[in-house]
């Protein structure tokens, strides 16, 4: 009676080799979408202090 025998690729694919997928790229849009609405944010707040009839 004999094993078959696998790769070591099909035989756990969790042990796949580190170089099967490209590294993801670094984008810039979370960064910028957050700066946006930080500044929006800040705005909106200064415009209600900076008013005397919004209190």
């Amino acid at each position: 009676m004999s094993v078959p025998s696998t790769s070591a690729s099909t035989a756990n694919p969790s042990e796949a080799p580190a170089s099967a997928a490209p590294p993801p790229r670094f984008s810039m849009r979370p960064l910028m979408f957050e700066n946006f609405v930080c500044t929006l944010s800040m705005m909106s707040f200064v415009a209600l202090i900076s008013t005397p009839w919004a209190l």
